[in-house]
């Protein structure tokens, strides 16, 4: 997941994981915000039954909003205090994303189908 190696990538080495709210300054913030208070909301309802799938899917409806912040957001502000806070926030996003794991180590691929002729044993 694309959003999430994003997130993942630029809070690496950060040592922050606070933040607050009310310094965010443009929308794609608080719409992150949300999206990320609703998404939490039903992850920690999906975690005791052990609903992997439904947890995925959760995250993986923050890629939207995700995307738009990084489109929208200057993370790296000169800011320091309005930097540290973005920080933060991508900080615990990553920390939700691994309630299932690093996704970052997940390898795609695109598949490509052999095709079998005159009835012969595909080749190794």
């Amino acid at each position: 997941m694309i959003a999430f190696s994003r997130a993942r990538n630029i809070t690496r080495e950060q040592k922050v994981e606070s933040f607050e709210p009310r310094l965010f300054e443009q929308d794609s913030e608080r719409e992150l915000w949300r999206a990320y208070l609703k998404a939490q909301g039903q992850i920690e309802k999906l975690l005791p039954q052990e609903d992997y799938e439904g947890i995925i899917e959760r995250l993986i409806a923050l890629k939207a909003p995700i995307d738009q912040y990084f489109d929208d957001v200057l993370v790296m502000c000169s800011d320091r205090k309005l930097r540290q806070n973005r920080l933060g926030f991508l900080t615990q996003i990553v920390k939700l994303f691994f309630i299932v794991g690093d996704l970052s180590k997940i390898v795609l691929f695109q598949y490509q189908p052999v095709s079998i002729k005159n009835n012969q044993e595909p080749r190794a």
